[in-house]
């Protein structure tokens, strides 16, 4: 019995001999294989490694970012191309687009907001030292960088692919103009659209209550002729309105007036155009005027094109006296032709009607997102079978559009595809939805709701111009062979044009859609050979070759 204690005193130490040996060993250090006797230290044994876990809510991540692209802009004047001292520079990185606020400039959609005033106003800022230089970096695909000193701007868009990463920006000086327009009174004239034209572009502003327009140009639209020297070129200012087009003046593009132009109007009438439809909702509607022509002589003048007022009525003022207009009501793809005979004495006002068939044939229905919520958005493509079977359409704050066919008439055409596609932030941020199929009858045909989606990836990729500046559109096309085709069948390979959605911008593709059974390749017509792929794949890289060659 006096063993006992023996024999537990020998067992309980062999246990803590095991256990000691079982404890994990720290991997040596330099210092451990080179101890400095000044610094030594305890020996300190880790943890088990189940202890060195942190507790989930402990754990930080790091935030994914991406290094962007530096890049080395350069600003020069467009004249004489010195570099530009002091030059304010703005642009945007990926993040900004989130920075952009809650206020009124947020709740815009993207494509209508002005890419310049956000830069100013939510993106980067940095300005160039003596030599023009300015450093900065950029992380998204393709980014506008916009350039100021004083009344010189100038622009140039970037690539995070620019393997030279470094770009020059021409800043050229802009000019504002203020052009009063007056009657034979001298009263000034509202409404009367005003038209800029240099070096065969223009811009054209309507008058506003005070009967002055504010249009701006650069010196930069004259261009350069082939020795690069800027040309001489001037700037024609003039009533845009059809027969009053001789109201104008002319300067040299590099020497604008000072103080406001004045256009003055000879004796002018109105034409009031209302347009008459029976009980139903309209979309949009817009109006367009022109001189009609004198028999085969000449051509119809430039046409006048207007919007209704907030009480349906289109006002085409002033318009030239004793004239015969042909005009064009049209609501969505319905154009209703129209002719009518102006003014004969001053100030006059000519009303006129122009209805829509009872007959007419509308589209109605309620688009909605993958949630069911509904889509407000300004602009969205339609396409179908009917005749121009292209059209921009928009929804109200419920999601509901009215589309109106050019068919007219008890013809009952059967509309077999209807898609409606919007664009929703990058290239190919596209959502698509569908619905059947039917025949259509006079007056609105109600298609109910349209759910809108985006189709899966297919493929994707870059194509890649040598040199960059040889970038060109190329016709990116899916072609399939059919799952037990062989390879001596004629069937052979076949392009695939329906449920399938390509989508190209600068040199970068994406097809998107439901691709079929069997082996698929890309085609690029003569521009490079096909490439056979396998769905969900996003770096192809295609090489494609210079024309002419």
């Amino acid at each position: 019995m006096r063993l006992l204690p023996v024999a537990l005193v020998l067992v309980a130490l062999a246990l803590a001999v095991g256990w000691c040996t079982r404890l994990p060993r720290l991997p040596p250090t330099s210092e451990s294989l080179h101890p400095n006797p000044a610094q030594a230290a305890p020996i300190r044994v880790a943890p088990d490694a189940e202890d060195r876990r942190e507790p989930v809510a402990q754990r930080t991540e790091k935030p994914a970012t991406k290094p962007g692209v530096e890049f080395e802009v350069r600003v020069v004047d467009w004249v004489t191309h010195d570099p530009v001292a002091g030059a304010e520079l703005r642009w945007m990185r990926a993040d900004d687009w989130a920075r952009r606020g809650t206020g009124s400039a947020a709740n815009k959609r993207r494509e209508h907001e002005d890419p310049q005033e956000l830069a100013r106003a939510f993106g980067r800022h940095a300005r160039t030292d003596p030599r023009g230089i300015a450093r900065i970096r950029i992380d998204c695909d393709y980014t506008d960088v916009y350039a100021r000193q004083a009344d010189r701007v100038g622009a140039s868009r970037l690539s995070v692919r620019d393997e030279d990463a470094r770009a020059t920006i021409e800043v050229s000086r802009r000019h504002d103009l203020a052009v009063l327009v007056v009657g034979p009174s001298g009263r000034p004239f509202p409404g009367v659209p005003v038209e800029l034209v240099i070096a065969g572009s223009g811009t054209a502003r309507d008058t506003d209550p005070q009967g002055i327009a504010s249009i701006r140009y650069s010196e930069s639209w004259v261009g350069r002729d082939r020795s690069g020297v800027p040309r001489t070129a001037n700037v024609v200012v003039r009533v845009a309105s059809p027969g009053l087009r001789e109201c104008s003046t002319t300067f040299p593009a590099t020497s604008p007036p000072a103080g406001t132009l004045k256009l003055p109007l000879p004796a002018t009438g109105a034409l009031h155009v209302r347009l008459v439809h029976p009980g139903r909702q309209i979309e949009k509607p817009q109006a367009r005027l022109w001189i009609a022509p004198s028999g085969d002589r000449g051509k119809p003048e430039q046409e006048w094109q207007r919007e209704p007022d907030a009480d349906g009525v289109f006002r085409f003022c002033p318009v030239p006296l004793a004239t015969k207009f042909d005009l064009k009501v049209t609501i969505s793809n319905l154009v209703l032709p129209h002719s009518v005979v102006g003014p004969t004495h001053l100030d006059q006002v000519v009303e006129t009607e122009v209805a829509i068939p009872a007959d007419a044939i509308a589209v109605a229905g309620r688009v909605v997102d993958a949630a069911g919520q509904p889509i407000a958005h300004e602009h969205m493509w339609l396409r179908c079978n009917l005749p121009h079977p292209r059209y921009g359409l928009h929804t109200d704050a419920d999601g509901r559009f009215l589309w109106h066919s050019s068919r007219a008439g008890t013809s009952n055409p059967e509309m077999t595809q209807f898609t409606l596609s919007l664009r929703n932030g990058g290239f190919d941020g596209v959502l698509f939805g569908n619905t059947a199929g039917r025949t259509l009858r006079p007056g609105c045909n109600d298609l109910g709701e349209i759910r809108l989606v985006q189709p899966p990836r297919v493929v994707g990729g870059w194509l890649v111009f040598t040199p960059p500046e040889a970038r060109r559109q190329v016709r990116v096309a899916v072609e399939v062979r059919g799952e037990g085709v062989g390879p001596d069948s004629a069937a052979g390979w076949q392009e695939v044009r329906q449920d399938l959605y390509v989508f190209q911008h600068e040199g970068r593709f994406v097809v998107r859609g439901t691709p079929p059974r069997g082996r698929l390749r890309l085609t690029f017509g003569k521009d490079a050979a096909p490439v056979e792929f396998a769905s969900g794949g996003d770096d192809i890289r295609v090489e494609i070759a210079q024309k002419g060659r």
